[in-house]
């Protein structure tokens, strides 16, 4: 159990505080600021199947509070697990999230807002990712990788071209969706 207990402690703190003392503490369990960049990078992706699993907790040896990192990404940019499209309009949350935006600890919400607003002036932009899906596709294209798949899975290979077009479509639309969401969290209290 020793292994586990700060895994079992911030569990309990999170499920079974009160209000008030999630307020007050939820900082010794878990680092705020990268909380708050994964929330963001979680919608910006979408990523629907990391929502309270897929997750990794981890802690530095010099501290008690816990930084979540995902994995296992497939279900992102515009495509479910399975590759269907799915809709920008949707923001996604899970039990942690859904407190921290309730009970806004330390402003949660506020700085939420001010850190999505301050990465759309620098790498959050459509243009960027436009750029960084092209340079993808040109690399599968130019290596032969794109040909090796669709010879191997000619029943799911998309066209990169029209895939590109698709996602950067999504991603504009996703950024739009989400300007919108992280202003309303500027003016909530």
């Amino acid at each position: 159990m020793t292994l586990w207990k700060p895994l079992y402690d911030y569990v309990k703190f999170v499920s079974d505080a009160s209000d008030q003392s999630f307020s007050s503490n939820i900082g010794q369990y878990m680092v705020l600021d990268q909380a708050s960049d994964l929330y963001i990078f979680l919608n910006l992706l979408m990523a629907s199947d990391n929502l309270g699993k897929n997750l990794f907790m981890t802690q530095k040896k010099s501290e008690n509070a816990f930084y979540v990192c995902p994995w296992d990404l497939d279900a992102t940019w515009g495509r479910d697990w399975d590759g269907k499209k799915t809709n920008t309009g949707e923001i996604i949350s899970f039990n942690l999230y859904d407190r921290l935006l309730e009970i806004n600890p330390d402003h949660f919400n506020a700085k939420l807002s001010a850190r999505w607003f301050s990465l759309r002036l620098s790498i959050l932009t459509g243009e960027n990712f436009s750029k960084l899906f092209n340079h993808y596709e040109t690399q599968l294209t130019v290596s032969g990788a794109a040909e090796r798949e669709k010879e191997r899975w000619p029943n799911s290979f998309n066209d990169l071209e029209t895939e590109d077009k698709y996602i950067t479509q999504w991603i504009n639309q996703r950024i739009a969706v989400l300007d919108n969401y992280f202003a309303t969290l500027k003016l909530a209290p």
